[in-house]
């Protein structure tokens, strides 16, 4: 299992732990996250930086129609684009 995937999991547990408890996820989590899964990829060359923000794009997008139709939250979608990325 590589650092990358283990960090993932470590991230999807703190979010998945803070939701049950409170049904709230920090902003804080899902943007650091994020920012990690995208700066990473910048140490693999363009193309792995490309891949790494159409990920994020591709999982902020499959949830964001249930965001705006009020069904999600905006951490929910930050979340997905975090594992996307």
């Amino acid at each position: 299992m590589s650092p990358a995937s283990v960090g993932l999991a470590v991230l999807l547990m703190m979010a998945t732990v803070w939701d049950v408890r409170s049904r709230r996820v920090p902003l804080w989590l899902t943007l650091g996250g994020s920012a990690v899964g995208l700066t990473l990829p910048i140490f693999g060359g363009t193309y792995a930086f490309t891949f790494g923000i159409l990920g994020f794009a591709a999982g902020i997008l499959l949830v964001l129609p249930l965001v705006l139709g009020g069904g999600f939250g905006g951490a929910d979608a930050l979340v997905l684009g975090m594992v996307g990325a």
